[in-house]
């Protein structure tokens, strides 16, 4: 008898300490685990990821938010869904048309007049109007950002976990200008870039068509002759009959802006490079004039009085 109570007792003993399954069913609703595989993505290093899980049709998302970028476990009812993620480190960038999936938006959010000309030595007034075509969105760099969605997802009591690969979703611009002529009379250099995609459908992360002009800071090499910047981007939606236009802006030290304008279109459209992330672009000459050339007694000008040089690129 005691021999059989000590079995009994070591039996319960086995089964109180049984490893629990990851997964748990309540009924209706269970709990799995979604993983984050950075195969296409080695180097990403997010402080968060978001996930939204759309019902079979699309709709009624539900939006859950995992810190670190390995993932997680989260709570959800039986069913059949659709999933998209980005990273949730994001500032200057929004999301929009979030009811459905097929609208979902990620995009750039606008660039306001401290975006763009605190700091950079040029007045705020009529500066964002002269950056833009009044048919474009004048919008902040968006962030890096990684995406990755998967369909079909069955959640069920087998409680596979989900897994997404995302993927970076933005790419990187390089400008590069040589031969700048007279830059130690500039006080402070800014330039935009148009025709370029205001943001990403997550669902397949297609270019949105609506398109954007981005603002930058121009810096200058050592040599004191060449000008460089590198920003982030949607990029350029390959169906797109936009033009693509660089217009800088140099404050001379006497206080005039000239505006000087280059048709990049055909760069644009030959260097992309979608597997690299990468446009790499060079331009030669840009005549800033000697101050002597331009007159004393600086000035602060509307729009009506920029100063505009348009350049033929040197092919």
């Amino acid at each position: 008898m005691r021999r059989l109570l000590r079995t009994l007792l070591v039996l319960l003993l086995l089964t109180a300490c049984e490893h629990k399954e990851l997964c748990e069913d309540h009924g209706h609703i269970v709990e799995i685990d979604v993983v984050f595989d950075w195969t296409n993505a080695a180097d990403a290093s997010p402080e968060s990821m978001s996930l939204y899980l759309f019902s079979e049709d699309g709709t009624n998302p539900q939006r859950y938010e995992l810190m670190g970028r390995d993932g997680g476990r989260i709570k959800i009812s039986k069913g059949i869904y659709h999933a998209i993620c980005f990273n949730g480190d994001t500032h200057n960038i929004e999301c929009i048309n979030r009811d459905n999936l097929s609208t979902f938006l990620i995009r750039s959010k606008d660039a306001d007049d401290v975006t763009v000309s605190t700091g950079w030595g040029f007045s705020s007034v009529g500066l964002s109007t002269a950056m833009t075509s009044k048919d474009e969105r004048l919008t902040r760099e968006p962030d890096m950002l990684w995406v990755g969605d998967i369909n079909d997802i069955v959640v069920d009591e087998s409680c596979q976990p989900i897994v997404l690969t995302p993927e970076p979703s933005v790419m990187q611009i390089k400008i590069t200008i040589l031969n700048a002529e007279n830059l130690s009379n500039a006080s402070a250099i800014v330039g935009t870039l148009s025709g370029l995609a205001d943001g990403i459908l997550a669902s397949d992360q297609i270019l949105n068509e609506a398109s954007a002009t981005i603002p930058f800071e121009v810096s200058m090499a050592k040599e004191a002759s060449t000008l460089y910047t590198e920003f982030n981007a949607f990029g350029d939606c390959k169906n797109s009959d936009k033009s693509h236009y660089l217009d800088l802006f140099v404050l001379l030290k006497d206080g005039s802006i000239w505006k000087y304008s280059y048709d990049v279109t055909q760069e644009m459209h030959n260097d992309q490079n979608y597997g690299t992330k990468t446009i790499d672009i060079t331009l030669d000459g840009l005549p800033i004039p000697k101050l002597e050339d331009v007159g004393s007694g600086g000035f602060v000008p509307t729009i009506e009085g920029w100063e505009s040089v348009d350049i033929d690129i040197k092919m």
